[in-house]
């Protein structure tokens, strides 16, 4: 009875997922969920600041602050086929980087020059 419970080494075997799997759902390749709500949100403030600007000039401007708008954001979620990474993504890793540190405590040894 108690050889059904236990596992022995011939018993076990890894599960393997192979590399080009996604767990992630996509409407397109690169761009999902958080893209596309990325986009939407871009979207409705390039209307709302339309709205206003409508407002303020009476103008039928504002249909071009929405379009642009979006594009921009679609611009910055999509991310790189060659990296897999964003723009988005890329430009929070250089704020994080600028943020950081730059002193290096490393010093060269004899022969090595200054």
């Amino acid at each position: 009875m108690s050889d059904l419970f236990t596992e022995s080494e011939d018993d076990y075997k890894p599960y393997i997922v192979p590399k080009n799997v996604k767990a992630r759902f996509e409407f397109f390749p690169g761009i999902g969920v958080r893209e596309i709500a990325m986009i939407l949100l871009a979207g409705i403030v390039g209307l709302s600041v339309g709205f206003i600007f409508n407002f303020i000039t009476g103008s039928i401007l504002w249909v071009g602050l929405a379009i642009p708008t979006g594009a921009f954001m679609t611009l910055l979620v999509k991310p790189n086929p060659r990296t897999g990474r964003n723009t988005l993504d890329i430009l929070k890793d250089m704020r994080r980087f600028k943020a950081s540190p730059k002193r290096y405590y490393y010093q060269f040894g004899e022969g090595r020059g200054n």
